[in-house]
């Protein structure tokens, strides 16, 4: 016998003992019936399921609101473990019924049947984002098009992510159009190496249960211990296809487990066993739901030190409880809402992330509900034409529009490769280029440079103003400005401070806003040092702080409850890190000048909520704007320049700041010539004078 895809899906649900038959067979990974055809020319259909497309359904749509960036629906992202765990339990049961039927395994029978199932909804969506990139995406996305799209192509998306990392500016940008590609790799990557382990397996040691299982638990150990005592990073624990395969492989142990004829016939015959297994998987399902509703991406650490298989034993509880004859679990996830909507759970994967990229607040004017029920709506649309019209059709090796589909896959592919080049060829350069922005900066302050001023107590005039700029890449940009016009004008000298990209001066923890989550960057975690060591060289006799939006963000400090500014804890955390930065300047007898925080913007056509997320708040800014005041009143020494009132007045903050936040290269000589050179000096000669005058006094 070999197994086969169905033409039709059955509705009742059979029993277990029948599942657990020589003819077994369960639903393929993607949404698929099973079907095994005997020797005879007559099909005989398997059992099928519904609950565990009822499982499918909550799964995609968990990911589905947790995309859409409910406060409820923080852990969805979970559903994708729960698909990593089904697929194993699925393809191990296809491979175990398919042995059981023929003898052996037809590789390229099973490899054309995942490549019929997977690829024409893939170069659907491929070309929906290539289109995409074409019409809405912006600079960065479209410079990275190509990269993005061969990977998601070759099923290598999850390795991407994890080699090419992000720059600074792709904090600011909108995500990949073929983000979500990476756990479809994880699962193509499985479906092509896990049925050569079993293929290899089988000649080896006869296709021993015993043997299988030792292996897939090495296998299981070895991934787990990767993430837990391999000190990888989040990112590559996330995205790495062995750190992800523990939840796969427990998958594969559940299929294992119960194809043994012993286990599967005392479950059958045991109503008290099949109640004590329901109540288990009950537990599970609530447990998934919590941690649906709790777990937030980047900050739940347990999840990458063997979390997510702690988290796949519950996924493969709730499988259990959908293939046993009795239980809430089955019934609930046989309705049919679920149900459903986990026959197109794939093309609904597939395809609501570009939706979702593409209707945006910014471009709809909606925002919640009203936009999630518009990307729904658009999202299943298109995934019920898809599977119907497209998907189906090839699945059954019939033709689309009169065309063999997989006939001319390689050309729909290769048409898509190069309509992605063409984009990211025809991208506009960065607003602000970062790097290239912090080497000009170096260049400029160390050519600035000057010998130390030499003792000039006695004279009448203050010494010449030595300018060192500390801060975020806010400060990189206002330094730069500061650096160019103080060098073509003469009136100081810029030397060298120190700004880290995404460094503000609030340390350690986990901090949160729109694109970005996580825990704070180890360089900025030991800004302190960088800055001592710059104070310590260059010597300035004024210190100009600025940072933006990561001292606004929600903040998780070690140990601690999340938090935003306005919350006492917070606030005086704060404080005492505005006190360091202080500190360390005073030491040398610098003068330490603050550029208060204007409010934080998002460039033009973007929604400065859906951009910038909650560090888009006015009332944060004028937050962190009053705890700046409360320790400059507190401290001698400590001078505010009003940044902000300056740039509202002049009414040319979008233009002076493009992207919301940071001045462009031209915009920071600009703004350092028309106010803010002028204004340190001030404050330079005002603060010397004082203390000319209180020396007389004394």
């Amino acid at each position: 016998m070999a197994v086969t895809e169905a033409d039709s899906e059955a509705d009742s649900a059979p029993s277990f003992a029948s599942a657990a038959s020589s003819e077994q067979a369960f639903l393929a990974s993607d949404g698929t019936r099973v079907e095994c055809q005997s020797a005879s020319p007559r099909r005989q259909s398997l059992p099928y399921f519904p609950a565990l497309d009822g499982i499918r359904g909550a799964a995609v749509a968990a990911v589905l609101a947790f995309h859409a960036g409910f406060s409820w629906a923080v852990g969805g992202y979970l559903g994708v473990s729960t698909f990593f765990t089904l697929s194993g339990f699925l393809i191990t049961s296809l491979l175990l019924a398919e042995h059981r039927s023929t003898g052996h395994i037809d590789l390229r029978a099973f490899w054309t049947r995942r490549f019929r199932r997977l690829m024409p909804a893939a170069l659907a969506t491929l070309a929906l984002v290539a289109l995409f990139g074409w019409l809405l995406a912006d600079e960065t996305q479209r410079r990275n098009l190509a990269g993005d799209v061969g990977a998601a192509l070759a099923y290598v998306a999850n390795w991407r992510f994890v080699l090419s990392g992000k720059s600074y500016g792709e904090l600011f940008s909108a995500p990949s159009p073929v983000q979500h590609f990476w756990s479809l790799a994880i699962e193509e990557q499985f479906y092509l190496l896990y049925p050569l382990l079993v293929f290899w397996l089988g000649r080896l040691t006869g296709f021993s249960r015993r043997w299988f299982a030792w292996l897939l638990t090495a296998l299981l150990a070895a991934s787990v211990s990767l993430s837990v005592i391999g000190g990888l990073s989040i990112d590559r624990i996330y995205y790495g296809t062995d750190t992800r395969a523990a939840e796969l492989l427990v998958g594969a142990l559940l299929a294992l487990l119960i194809d043994r004829r012993r286990i599967a016939g005392r479950i059958a015959a045991s109503v008290r066993l099949q109640w004590v297994l329901a109540a288990l998987a009950s537990v599970a399902l609530v447990g998934c739901v919590i941690l649906w509703a709790t777990q937030e991406q980047q900050t739940s650490g347990w999840l990458y030190h063997g979390g997510f298989s702690a988290y796949a034993l519950l996924s493969a509880l709730i499988i259990l409880g959908a293939v046993i004859p009795t239980g809430p679990v089955r019934w609930l996830l046989a309705r049919r809402p679920l149900r459903n909507l986990g026959v197109v759970s794939y093309g609904v994967y597939l395809y609501h992330w570009p939706v979702f990229n593409t209707l945006t607040s910014a471009r709809t004017g909606l925002r919640d509900w009203p936009l999630f029920a518009l990307r729904l709506t658009t999202t299943l649309l298109i995934a019920i034409a898809s599977y119907r019209f497209l998907e189906q059709p090839i699945r059954r090796g019939q033709s689309v529009v009169g065309v063999r589909p997989l006939a001319v896959a390689p050309l729909v592919a290769g048409a898509i490769t190069l309509a992605v080049i063409a984009a990211s060829f025809t991208a506009p350069a960065p607003t602000i280029d970062f790097a290239a922005v912090e080497r000009k900066l170096a260049a400029t302050t160390n050519n600035a440079e000057a010998p130390l001023p030499a003792d000039d107590s006695g004279s009448n005039a203050p010494p010449r103003a030595r300018i060192a700029v500390f801060g975020d890449s806010t400060a990189m940009l206002t330094g730069f400005g500061l650096a160019g016009y103080a060098q073509a004008s003469g009136k100081a000298d810029v030397v060298s401070g120190w700004t880290g990209l995404g460094c503000g001066l609030s340390r350690y923890g986990n901090r949160g806003e729109g694109p970005s989550r996580g825990p704070v960057l180890p360089e900025c975690n030991a800004w302190d040092e960088g800055w001592r060591e710059a104070i310590d060289k260059n010597r300035p006799n004024i210190g100009v702080i600025q940072v933006g939006p990561w001292e606004v963000v929600d903040r998780q400090l070690p140990g601690d409850r999340w938090r935003a500014l306005g919350d006492p804890v917070l606030d005086e955390y704060e404080k005492s890190e505005i006190r360091r930065a202080i500190d360390l300047l005073q030491a040398v007898d610098a003068e330490v000048v603050f550029l208060n925080l204007p409010y934080i913007g998002a460039p033009e056509g973007k929604d400065v909520t859906e951009f910038r997320g909650n560090a888009a708040d006015p009332a944060r800014a004028d937050r962190f704007n009053q705890l700046l005041a409360e320790v400059a009143a507190e401290r001698p020494g400590v001078h505010i320049i009003d940044l902000k009132g300056w740039l509202e007045s002049s009414g040319e903050d979008k233009r002076l700041r493009p992207d919301g936040e940071h001045f462009s290269e031209a915009t920071a000589y600009e703004v350092a010539e028309r106010f803010l050179l002028d204004a340190i000096l001030a404050i330079h000669e005002q603060a010397w004078r004082a203390r000319q005058e209180d020396s007389i006094d004394r």
